[in-house]
């Protein structure tokens, strides 16, 4: 009975791996791209598990899993001389990557007696900005990268020849740097700044994707040469990108709208405010401003439309159409998802053109394999992981989508085609349920990376999206007609009607983000870990896999919903007690407290504006969007200069302020904004000591001179009972909890100085940004 018992399980394990090999054998029969896509993209991250993200885990695990891969492509066979390209690919991800990463290009280095430092650097603009005069300059100033050809110290007399890139940053107010000139720039050389808590936005990993190590502030610039060589006609196709987005914003009413039209017609988003960006962001309609999939389609939509009218034969308007997409694609910047539509779509029309068959997902593992070895490092961007993630769901969804349009259209298809309804003849129940189902999959698609890099989940991002894809595409259709009659000087009258179609779908579509942007159609929520959004993808993929069984597909669909219905509490749950942030140059802490569960927390002053940005960042990142009490000591600019960047990134209720009739105007306009859209504005009496309350909260101020202490009483009930927060004339800030039953306070920080065990510092430097974990005493982790 045994033995036979042991043959039967012989047998099962024997037949389970017949079938996963055939399978995968068909599978990378049809897609011979994708085994060398794995093989890279782990290969990739084997080095940058070291030398990029600085984890360990993440390089053993990408060799791990390279292993089991080879393992499951020789299963059976043994090695064969076939198998041997997965290991060329594997070994030629780890070695661009290492190549990329080295600074043997960067020769300005050696110059450098230590960073920061001043310097002069020449060299030539390598980045497209735009240099047109029909936006507004901004209040950041332009930045351009910056190819170093030579470099000297202040004082000395001789160029020395370098290499390298650099991000040059212009003051408010100069002119932007033309494309292709040779520059001569002086300034300081800084690095640029890192994740200042796990989770946080990591600038200085962002600029190493593009090989920019070191940020230039320009202090003086100078114009040596224009463009030469290969980069005179590009600098030429700028330069009219330019005057095509002046004549498209030609005439727009409303600065705000002018700047979001240039940015989803051709990419120009250097005018776009922080306020428009985040609405788009919890909106989940950001990637309008991205040109990627949805605007090379639809200009390939366009141009089809165009050459079908003039009658071009069906073969050549296929061959011809990759040229002016390849040309749009430049113009706009030439991002990772912008190239990768334009690879798919070109190898599309180029089949269409041969007459042969599409192989959608081998499409674009070759898309994917051309971006990784350009740059292996674009595998860390976002706007790569999106891209990808969100086409490979789309193609294996799509299957389902069709039957499932078919199935709704087949009795409609019963009735002889004279006697249907105009609705069902043009087969728009199929229409408008295929772009629902395109909407779903993409909303599915786009789920798991939301809430690992924004901290959001968006219920609302189907419906926003099912607004603002077709207003995308009326909006560039209405551009190209506006920018025909641009052209006619006599004859104005339709450029300013297609002028106002354009702004009142810009309107709409400015209120379809807006009321998406709230709750409960965008949630902050915890950030998740990687392993979670793996497995979320892992089960989502194979839920929708058309070549698995219906049964399987129904397993995996409950297992992702399951997954979904147990990681929710935990993503809701604030992540976090109390916390205490100071930003580099900061004295004053900023403090928040959520002193109970599922109740929005209250902050205590903001410190300066890079003190508020981090507290900002940190409250997003742990799942609070909602502050119910922001209480600032005073309007100095230690205390309270981060207010403008957190009521901006926030929701608050209430503002308490001392004296806000003598705040600065960055203050007082952000006061006005905030009554504006009905918070809530209280002010603490100019005397010694008083005390006001506000949303069951007890703020009293004590005043002696320079020094200011705010003792906040918090309702009954919580974790934490009362908060106590001094500024000291010669110590810096302090900070300091009491939990209910406890007679002693718990210092959260004190003058600056770190907290064995309790503070631990993220970022190295003379004044660090620090942040209290839990109550439990941890540290939230070391950078």
């Amino acid at each position: 009975m045994i033995a036979n018992w042991n043959e039967l399980v012989r047998l099962r394990v024997a037949a389970a791996v017949f079938g996963l090999r055939r399978w995968t054998a068909s599978f990378f029969r049809l897609c011979p791209a994708f085994p060398a896509v794995i093989a890279i993209a782990l290969g990739i991250v084997t080095v940058l598990g070291v030398r990029f993200w600085g984890d360990p885990r993440i390089s053993w695990a990408g060799l791990s899993f390279f292993g089991i891969f080879f393992a499951l492509r020789c299963l059976g066979v043994g090695l064969r001389s076939g198998r041997l390209v997965e290991l060329c690919w594997f070994a030629v991800g780890m070695s661009l990557s290492q190549l990329h990463l080295a600074t043997s290009g960067r020769s300005y280095l050696r110059v450098l007696p230590r960073v920061p430092c001043r310097i002069e650097v020449r060299g030539i603009v390598s980045s497209p900005v735009y240099l047109g005069d029909g936006l507004p300059p901004t209040r950041r100033g332009t930045s351009s990268e910056i190819l170093v050809r030579a470099v000297r110290r202040p004082g000395e007399s001789a160029w020395r020849g370098a290499a390298g890139r650099l991000l040059a940053r212009l003051p408010f107010g100069a002119p932007g740097l033309p494309y292709g000139a040779e520059v001569q720039l002086e300034g300081r050389l800084s690095l640029p700044s890192a994740a200042a808590f796990p989770g946080a936005f990591d600038y200085r990993r962002y600029l190493l994707c593009d090989g920019v190590r070191h940020i230039l502030t320009v202090e003086r610039a100078g114009l040596l040469s224009g463009p030469m060589g290969w980069r005179r006609p590009a600098a030429a196709l700028f330069r009219v990108r330019d005057r095509l987005v002046d004549r498209v914003i030609r005439g727009t009413r409303s600065t705000e709208n002018a700047r979001l039209l240039a940015a989803i017609t051709l990419g120009c988003r250097q005018g776009l405010n922080r306020a428009t960006r985040l609405q788009f962001v919890r909106s989940g309609a950001v990637h309008v401003f991205a040109i990627s999939g949805l605007h090379v389609g639809i200009f390939a939509g366009l141009l089809l439309l165009v050459l079908r009218t003039f009658r071009v034969p069906f073969r050549l308007r296929y061959w011809f159409l990759p040229l002016p997409l390849a040309v749009y694609v430049f113009l706009t910047g030439a991002h990772p998802s912008g190239v990768r539509a334009w690879i798919m779509l070109s190898l599309w029309s180029w089949g269409r053109a041969g007459l042969l068959p599409a192989a959608p997902l081998n499409t674009v593992a070759l898309a994917a394999l051309v971006l990784l070895v350009l740059n292996p490092l674009n595998l860390a961007r976002t706007g790569f992981q999106f891209s990808f993630t969100i086409v490979v769901t789309l193609i294996l969804g799509w299957p389902l989508v069709s039957k499932t349009a078919a199935v709704i259209e087949e009795r409609a298809l019963w009735v002889p085609l004279r006697f249907r309804s105009a609705w069902a003849r043009f087969g728009a129940v199929r229409g408008v349920v295929r772009l629902t189902g395109a909407g779903v999959l993409a909303w599915l698609g786009s789920g798991g990376l939301v809430a690992w890099t924004n901290s959001l989940v968006v219920p609302g991002g189907f419906l926003v999206n099912l607004v603002v894809a077709p207003l995308a595409w009326g909006t560039l259709f209405m551009s190209g007609w506006k920018l025909l009659f641009s052209f006619v000087p006599l004859w104005r009258w339709p450029e300013h009607v297609a002028g106002r179609f354009l702004e009142a779908g810009l309107v709409v579509m400015r209120g379809a983000t807006a009321l998406g942007a709230k709750p409960p159609l965008s949630l902050a929520v915890n950030r998740p870990t990687v392993l979670p959004v793996l497995l979320y993808y892992t089960l989502l993929l194979a839920a929708l896999h058309p070549r698995l069984r219906v049964r399987a597909r129904v397993v995996f669909a409950g297992g992702l919903g399951m997954l979904v219905l147990f990681a929710w509490p935990r993503l809701r749950t604030p992540g976090f007690d109390a916390v205490a942030v100071l930003g580099p140059g900061g004295a004053v802490p900023a403090v928040a407290v959520t002193w109970r569960p599922q109740v929005p927390p209250v902050i205590v002053n903001t410190g300066d504006s890079r003190t508020g940005r981090l507290m900002a960042e940190w409250l997003l990142s742990h799942g609070v969007r909602t502050v119910d009490a922001l209480i600032l000591a005073g309007p100095a600019g230690d205390t309270a200069g981060g207010a403008p960047a957190l009521l901006e990134s926030l929701d608050v209720r209430t503002v308490v302020c001392f004296r806000p009739d003598r705040a600065g105007p960055r203050l007082e306009r952000a006061l006005a904004e905030h009554s504006r859209r009905g918070g809530r504005l209280r002010s603490l009496p100019d005397v010694a000591r008083g005390t006001v309350s506000c949303s069951g909260v007890d703020v009293t101020r004590t005043a002696q001179g320079r020094e200011c202490e705010l003792r906040i009483g918090l309702p009954a009930g919580g974790m934490v009972s009362e908060v106590r927060v001094a500024n000291r004339a010669n110590q810096g800030g302090t900070a300091a909890i009491r939990r209910p039953g406890r007679g002693r306070w718990d210092e959260l920080f004190r003058g600056g100085a770190s907290l064995t065990g309790r503070i631990a510092v993220l970022e190295p430097g003379a004044v660090a940004p620090v942040v209290l974990s839990r109550s439990t005493g941890v540290p939230t982790g070391r950078k």
